[in-house]
């Protein structure tokens, strides 16, 4: 993970090739590697040293550089664990198919060779690599394979740890907690049998978990205390975090909000001094739902306030891993090329502002149809897998407004770069980019706590106001208590919106007013759209579509029927024309209602 500055970037790895070539050099004049294998171990053990400080670029070159003269010399023992090495720095970085490619090369040599050790390695790391694609059926497969070759090996540890890979499996990603149990028994076992107090308190901690999670919190917490116990005994160390996190988890369903404060703070503490962020936006979350339950609302707000920092931060190193890796790639297919145009250090100099420039511009097309794909190959795995038809159908519904969005959103941006515009193009960019994380994060639910919704509103309207601002102005006003209690289905709102300024502001002929409210009145929340634009009799669009503008809103009154009978919501809306005094035109009022619990 790297916080990512292009021009520093393409330097730097320029700057490595240049280097990589010096150390060849040298490597053949050291006497203490003055052999084809000396000098695969020498940049083998250089790649590890660079992978353990996290330079992932170094040691993807070092451990290249030694698989060359592997096959050289046609060391197939060599070959076959540098294919496996580049495939975990490739795992690493993101770069997932091409690391499944090293793997099953890896492996194929690991057969042809009989070597059952490494082939059990190499199942277990491509298990790894399914469960990071959410492909938990492969990843099953190659765990229960490399199982095998354990079991025949007779090597206890390495079974242990295969089993534990196996339950987690089970628990995480297929929901079948009686499996995941079973599998945990069967590595506890294992690491009882050969004293491992580190693997029995990570193990206990797993089906403390598992039994949380069934609801059985007696279990959960003799299991998770047992874990704390042997931690304490071997000393801290940063799983200890999950089993004092779970041990507040357990006291927090008891409701015993003092007992669970004081364990998630001591969790909290062990995941700062070890850096594990995931884990304390968790963390932080859970003490602030505590918090918020005993009304000190003030220590509430300052843990959601930290939670939200930590995973923005988080979201922003997953960015950095995804450029990164396009970057990798990008330096693989180029290396030759790149080599070749380092004739002399004038021409680096002169090429190098041109390669920045050519490859941030590659770089963010690249990134754009990478997420368009991933969202449109998530949407149709999602239609294809779920048997529940009214969830299949609420989604459908929801998804209807993003491809049209993404669309009008990409067009700007090109405008933006075709014009030169680079500064606006890339705050555009970032606001759409954090737009599209909001509809990620909303595409599996069929309802969003309403300040959610209310954020995802106000993202996307600047969005709008930035492409548009010299043609309408917009207020935003929210006038509720606590959105966040309020449960309101994601994006219901925006097509609405959507239209207004499409085809009722952008139409007028001099600047036009968007304004949004939510509001709650009589126990009953309301949300009010109106535009003073030109209205839907004078809208040349409504009037050649109005079938297809009564199939949206039909669309609309049946995703609000399922949301109805799925989960008793009943909301209803309204679309009226404005009109000014003297009875013309002067825009559209949508309005949706729905009783407050």
């Amino acid at each position: 993970m790297r916080n990512y500055q292009l021009y520093n970037s393409l330097r730097i790895a320029i700057l490595f090739i240049m280097i990589q070539f010096n150390v060849k050099v040298l490597l053949c004049q050291d006497s203490k590697a003055n052999t084809k294998i000396e000098q695969i171990e020498y940049y083998n053990n250089l790649g590890k040293e660079n992978h353990e400080k996290g330079k992932m670029a170094e040691a993807l070159d070092n451990f290249n550089a030694a698989l060359r003269i592997a096959q050289d010399i046609n060391d197939s023992a060599y070959i076959a664990k540098l294919y496996s090495n580049i495939g975990v720095i490739q795992d690493l970085i993101g770069n997932y198919e091409n690391a499944l490619s090293n793997y099953q090369k890896s492996l194929s040599i690991y057969d042809k060779i009989h070597n059952n050790t490494g082939k059990e390695t190499v199942l277990n790391n491509m298990g790894v690599v399914y469960e990071e694609i959410d492909m938990p059926q492969k990843a099953l497969a190659n765990y229960f394979m490399a199982l095998q070759i354990a079991q025949q090996n007779n090597s206890t540890q390495k079974i242990g740890g295969t089993y534990n890979n196996i339950a987690i499996i089970y628990e995480n990603f297929l929901d079948k907690s009686d499996s995941a149990y079973y599998f945990y028994k069967k590595a506890l076992e294992c690491y009882v049998e050969i004293g491992d107090d580190a693997k029995i308190a990570l193990i206990k901690s797993n089906i403390g978990i598992v039994f949380l999670r069934k609801g059985d919190l007696e279990k959960a917490q003799k299991y998770i205390d047992q874990s704390i116990e042997l931690f304490q005994q071997h000393g801290a160390r940063s799983d200890f975090a999950n089993s004092l996190y779970f041990k507040g988890k357990v006291f927090m369903e008891r409701m015993d909000y003092d007992s669970a404060l004081n364990y998630f703070q001591q969790a909290l503490e062990l995941t700062e001094k070890f850096k594990i962020k995931k884990r304390q936006s968790n963390i932080l979350n859970d003490m602030a739902i505590v918090y918020k339950e005993q009304g000190n609302y003030k220590l509430a707000m300052t843990a959601i306030e930290k939670h939200m920092q930590l995973k923005d931060e988080l979201m922003n190193l997953e960015k950095a891993r995804q450029i990164h890796s396009l970057e990798m790639s990008y330096y693989s297919e180029k290396k030759e090329h790149e080599i070749e145009l380092l004739n002399t250090q004038n021409e680096l100099r002169a090429r190098e502002l041109i390669w920045t420039k050519r490859l941030l511009y590659s770089l963010i097309l690249i990134a754009i149809l990478a997420a368009i794909i991933a969202i449109l190959n998530r949407h149709k795995n999602l239609l294809k897998q779920k048997q529940d038809l009214l969830l299949l159908q609420s989604r459908l519904f929801r998804s209807q407004t993003t491809p049209h969005f993404v669309f009008n959103s990409l067009m700007a941006i090109q405008t933006f770069l075709m014009e030169g515009n680079i500064d606006t193009a890339s705050k555009y960019l970032v606001d759409f980019a954090k737009l599209t994380r909001s509809v990620l994060q909303n595409t599996q639910k069929s309802l969003v706590p309403l300040d959610q919704e209310i954020s995802f509103i106000k993202q996307y309207l600047s969005l709008e106001e930035l492409r548009f601002g010299d043609k309408f102005d917009f207020e935003f006003n929210v006038n509720i208590d606590s959105p966040e209690e309020i449960q309101f289905p994601p994006m219901l709102s925006q097509p609405f919106i959507e239209n207004a300024i499409v085809h009722g502001l952008l139409p007028k002929n001099k600047k036009g007013l968007l304004k949004v409210d939510f509001y709650e009145s009589d126990k009953t929340f309301f949300v009010v759209i109106e535009d003073n634009g030109i209205g839907r009799t004078k809208n040349t669009y409504h009037k050649k579509n109005k079938d297809h503008e009564s199939m949206a809103i039909e669309m609309s009154r049946q995703r609000l029927q399922i949301l109805a009978k799925r989960f008793k919501k009943v909301i209803s809306f309204s679309i009226t024309d404005v009109k000014d005094e003297n009875g013309n035109a002067a825009g559209t009022r949508v309005v949706f209602t729905m009783p407050l619990e």
